[in-house]
């Protein structure tokens, strides 16, 4: 009676397997089917953005970013990168909006990340009232998706498919050491031009158009961070505006 009972059990135990294997696979909720997570960022070397009009592709090249060969923003790149490793699929596609969705991801965005050419990671996104999904590449199953901590961010809006989002806003590109001298030229107003001298570190002289040195009635420490101005367009303008009214005390 022991062996058939035995028997029975075995049975039982793999039947009960079997049920929840079948479950599983028919659910929508599979985990690989809702990894959007982006794993080791730091490692990808390529992103791909496709809309229905554009694409852009963002390359790194050592520790900075290109597009089409010119300096990327490296900075909004690498906030993209700390989003991306933070997406969390919520919940799985409403029943009653399946249609939607599909017509929707044929409009979507596609992301791809690749390490060394080698594609990592795909997917599509849309929005449905408010609401972002994502669909992995070759799946049949869409998400609603968040990134943790950041619940209101619109995705849609950092992965932006236009190259001109993600080009640098680099003004000038010069090593600060190497600045010994700004002149600043209004065409219009004249008079409130003036130009910046550096000899080393600790002498500088501020002339005005008619080369006098104002350097007494200058902000000194706004002046020097004045030479060191080469990263972004928005810093150079607030350092100085209109005949160095900024730096003025």
């Amino acid at each position: 009676m022991r062996k058939p009972l035995f028997l029975v059990l075995i049975c039982c135990i793999l039947g009960i397997i079997t049920y929840f294997s079948w479950l599983r696979k028919d659910t929508s909720l599979r985990k690989n089917e809702t990894r959007f997570r982006l794993r080791n960022p730091e490692t990808v070397s390529e992103i791909q953005i496709t809309s229905a009009s554009d694409t852009v592709v963002l390359l790194r090249s050592d520790n900075t970013w290109e597009i089409a060969q010119e300096r990327a923003n490296s900075v909004r790149i690498n906030d993209l990168l700390i989003l991306a490793s933070q997406i969390d699929a919520v919940a799985p596609e409403p029943l009653n909006m399946k249609d939607s969705l599909i017509k929707e991801m044929k409009k979507g965005l596609e992301i791809q990340y690749k390490v060394h050419r080698k594609s990592i990671l795909s997917y599509t996104l849309c929005r449905i009232d408010k609401q972002i999904y994502a669909r992995l590449k070759n799946s049949k199953n869409t998400y609603r998706i968040a990134v943790k901590g950041y619940p209101n961010v619109d995705l849609l809006k950092v992965f932006n498919p236009l190259p001109e989002h993600w080009k640098s806003n680099t003004f000038i590109d010069l090593d600060p050491e190497n600045i010994k001298s700004v002149t600043l030229r209004y065409p219009d107003h004249p008079a409130e031009g003036f130009h910046i001298i550096r000899s080393n570190e600790k002498v500088m002289l501020f002339l005005d158009t008619e080369c006098e040195d104002t350097i007494v009635n200058v902000n000194s420490d706004l002046l020097f961070e004045y030479l060191f101005f080469s990263e972004i367009l928005n810093r150079h303008h607030s350092l100085i505006s209109k005949s160095g009214k900024n730096l003025i005390r």
